[in-house]
């Protein structure tokens, strides 16, 4: 008799706390670039434990950017036996195996998207240093060492060739295929052996708010929330610019390819389109972005060091 009246009361239980599950009145929220628990708590106010717990996350658990979470609703107390009938709604985690190197993608940064170790990707890949050329497969887990082997093996009649630019340390290997379309697209100065810098003037007629940039347009026919980020910055070479208003930015904060607002100290705005990450390099230290010289001119700035303020579309 007496353990039928304890069953009864564990049901009683178990059955109170999902019906309050059921009652407890949440929203969601997209997991953003940068977003801590922290800061979303502080957003809705929330708290942690009360977000960890409508979403049975735990210690070990990583928000993942574009995820959607359940939020508590204001004043609300989440009780631990929630999280056991709440699970996170996350989707099953794919495990990549390989990647396609793009333009501008370095191991540093491949190592970070796919949260694994350089050592680690240069094991799988059999690398003796960190050099890795566009359109190279690479094998970001340990099931992908086959697959990057496969690719190794074929055969192409394209032949390449090294342009030299003015990124500090670094070489591009390019297709002949590429060098039309790419340097086109990225005007790089190569810069001869034993040659001074080429000098150049800009036209005159610039405006301060940046809307003669190139960029200009395509920014502001951009969608999603406005992401900020300011630091110090240093400038690189390219031919663009002088003429033909195309500035160009070195960050890691956005993607390759997308277009940010570059606002100067002094209040003059230029619009610019990201070429590639700002590498983890000695030159680099302290840095959060490069722009190229005209981009600088346009800016008027004098110093070989200063301060920026980008903004770019999410």
């Amino acid at each position: 008799m007496m353990k039928r009246i304890f069953l009864l009361i564990g049901f009683l239980m178990v059955f109170q706390v999902l019906c309050f599950a059921q009652e407890i009145k949440y929203s969601t929220h997209k997991i953003a670039k940068g977003e801590t628990l922290s800061m979303i708590a502080a957003k809705y106010k929330s708290t942690v434990g009360d977000i960890m717990r409508l979403n049975g996350m735990n210690a070990q658990s990583q928000l993942k950017i574009g995820v959607k979470i359940k939020i508590p609703a204001e004043g609300t107390i989440v009780p631990p036996a929630v999280a056991a009938k709440s699970p996170a709604e996350t989707p099953k985690k794919t495990i990549v195996s390989t990647h396609i190197v793009q333009q501008g993608e370095t191991l540093y940064a491949l190592s970070k998207k796919y949260g694994v170790s350089i050592d680690q990707i240069k094991e799988w890949n059999n690398m003796p240093d960190l050099h890795i050329e566009i359109g190279q497969t690479l094998a970001v887990s340990a099931d992908g060492i086959a697959a990057a082997n496969a690719a190794k093996t074929i055969v192409t009649d394209t032949k390449q060739i090294t342009v030299p630019v003015s990124k500090p340390a670094l070489q591009k290997t390019i297709t002949e295929e590429q060098t039309t379309t790419e340097i086109k697209e990225q005007p790089i100065v190569p810069v001869p052996e034993n040659k001074s810098a080429i000098t150049y003037t800009l036209p005159a007629g610039i405006k301060k708010d940046g809307s003669d940039s190139y960029f200009a347009n395509e920014y502001h026919t951009q969608y999603g929330a406005i992401q900020k980020a300011d630091g110090d910055a240093m400038t690189f070479k390219t031919a663009s610019g002088w003429e033909d208003k195309k500035y160009y930015i070195l960050l890691n904060d956005a993607p390759a390819g997308s277009i940010v607002k570059i606002t100067a100290d002094n209040g003059n705005v230029v619009f610019a389109k990201v070429l590639w990450t700002l590498d983890e390099m000695k030159l680099n230290t302290g840095l959060r972005f490069r722009i190229n010289e005209a981009a600088a001119a346009v800016l008027k700035i004098s110093t070989n060091r200063f301060p920026l303020h980008v903004e770019y579309h999410q």
